[in-house]
């Protein structure tokens, strides 16, 4: 059983592993195009990145899919953005 676990494990870290590669490599690229066409640096690129990351490897299911996963995308990290004031603020001197 244990080998069986760690050859699916095998078979699917590239999967997993290029799946990952891709969402931060768009988001890198929607976070740093936002921040140059804003001329600021603060929460809301990282949400609307997240946004237009979650829209773009949907786009394939079609449109409604893209607005749905852009929608998921940028509520979590708004809740990650969130979380980080919250902490920020309770560990600040």
């Amino acid at each position: 059983m244990m080998r069986n676990s760690m050859e699916m494990i095998r078979m699917r870290a590239p999967v997993v592993g290029g799946s990952f590669a891709m969402w931060g490599c768009s988001f890198a690229c929607f976070e740093c195009t936002i921040s140059h066409l804003r001329h600021q640096e603060d929460h809301w690129n990282s949400i609307l990145s997240g946004g237009a990351t979650g829209a773009l490897l949907a786009i394939r299911a079609g449109p409604k899919a893209a607005a749905q996963h852009g929608m998921v995308g940028m509520f979590l990290l708004a809740a990650i953005e969130g979380l980080n004031i919250v902490l920020t603020k309770a560990f600040a001197p």
